[in-house]
């Protein structure tokens, strides 16, 4: 089983413009709000290309109902503890013309001292049942940026098997590197971040992610845009140009990137197989409008169309 871990769902709610304007009038021409945050993406991808998936986290009494309504549709087994408060609004505005989405992120409610170790227990149990787990997504209140290295070193405890994933940024990545996860994945910029220097061509990608591996993770997956994406395990490094399909929005690709990956690799894919799994997972998600996540007949006709090369 793949079970993502969600510390900060959300509501997101796109609105689609023909044109925006900053700092002036902008009118709506669609409206849509869906359960978020990248842990349920994650898992629903996954359950979606076939895997059998859960999601845990913690949740905002306000409002859940709508993100739990999203993993009952993906068939996502989900757990949630329960911290009171709302539910935070991720705001997505989406300008169709240009095909640019800018968001805006609430906080979240605070994590109350009494639910940390009631998390830990729950990290526990899904581990001691899961292949994978896959720690992503921003801290909510009342959590340190070390949050994921310590449940990461609680799953382990309970399944020392069990391949820790990790999408985040920043701090939270950092710590977690400590951890030697099994794989994380960084755009270039967050690449750039975690090693405080500038990564500009697939040479500078390759040394900053053999340099990662050294430090203990087993696989670095980088997603770089429009210029496609790339992987290594310390011994193989792999690139792939981006498909070109139309972009209808970019929200929930890297989740899905990561959540395809999971999927093929618990199924005992090897590397160069998961990283094409990874890569049109990505690409099905740019086409869905909004917060919507990949079709499955998408994907399937992208799998195919999936370039993978050598990098020495």
């Amino acid at each position: 089983m793949v079970t993502a871990v969600c510390l900060n769902p959300s509501i997101d709610k796109t609105l689609e413009i023909d044109g925006f304007t900053y700092g002036g009038m902008n009118r709506v021409r669609d409206v849509r709000e869906d359960g978020g945050g990248k842990g349920i993406n994650v898992a629903v991808v996954a359950s979606t290309l076939g895997a059998e998936a859960a999601c845990i986290g913690f949740a905002g009494h306000d409002g859940f109902a709508v993100v739990r309504e999203k993993m009952d549709r993906g068939s996502v087994k989900s757990e949630f503890v329960n911290i009171g408060g709302t539910v935070r609004i991720n705001l997505k505005v989406l300008d169709r013309e240009q095909g640019v989405t800018t968001e805006i992120n609430e906080r979240g409610p605070v994590v109350p001292d009494s639910a940390h170790v009631v998390m830990s227990n729950l990290v526990k149990k899904y581990a001691e049942k899961s292949t994978t787990m896959v720690f992503t997504g921003s801290l909510p209140p009342g959590c340190n940026p070390d949050y994921y290295r310590r449940l990461m070193g609680k799953a382990r405890q309970a399944n020392p098997q069990v391949k820790c994933m990790v999408d985040a940024e920043g701090e939270r990545l950092e710590q977690a590197i400590q951890e030697r996860p099994y794989l994380i994945k960084p755009n270039r910029f967050e690449l750039e971040t975690i090693l405080g220097r500038e990564v500009t061509d697939l040479s500078d990608v390759k040394t900053a992610a053999l340099d990662l591996c050294r430090r203990g993770v087993g696989i670095v997956m980088v997603s770089l845009g429009d210029r496609g994406a790339f992987i290594a395990d310390g011994q193989t490094c792999l690139g792939a140009p981006a498909i070109r399909v139309r972009v209808n929005s970019t929200v929930g690709a890297g989740d899905s990137m990561v959540g395809a990956f999971a999927v093929a690799d618990a199924a005992g894919m090897d590397l160069e197989y998961c990283f094409r799994y990874a890569v049109a997972g990505a690409s099905a998600a740019i086409m869905t409008p909004g917060t919507q996540l990949v079709r499955k007949e998408d994907f399937d006709m992208l799998l195919k169309m999936v370039e993978i090369f050598r990098i020495d």
